[in-house]
């Protein structure tokens, strides 16, 4: 069975280095708050919102995964990578998996309430 013995953790691929780790992850997680806040957090915007917010959601977590899954193995969630590694206590570039998606998912919040938000 593929990967049995990583039991899920995840790693960065062999062509990508710590930073480029950090940056795609902070750009998938940048991806997926925009997109819940735009679909499903707005008060504003939730009136005006068509279509299936959770669809939504759940398209841009498929979309992030398909694109970073080979690359850094696309956790989108710090405690996603930290269980794996405290069992099998490999730390190894774990730092990636933890700024990465904070650092993205700030950046989402200010962009939005910067940018994005609906007005009233």
């Amino acid at each position: 069975l593929r990967g049995a013995a990583g039991i899920g953790a995840t790693g960065l691929g062999s062509a990508v280095s710590p930073g480029q780790g950090f940056v795609i992850e902070a750009l998938i997680t940048l991806v997926l708050v925009l997109v819940v806040f735009g679909a499903a957090a707005d008060e504003v915007n939730a009136l005006d919102v068509k279509g299936s917010p959770p669809l939504a959601i759940g398209l841009s977590i498929t979309a992030c995964h398909l694109f970073a899954i080979p690359l850094t193995g696309s956790s989108m969630n710090p405690a996603r990578s930290l269980g794996p590694a405290v069992v099998l206590g490999n730390f190894t570039h774990l730092w990636v998996y933890w700024a990465g998606p904070i650092t993205g998912a700030v950046t989402a919040a200010i962009l939005y309430q910067g940018v994005f938000r609906a007005r009233r």
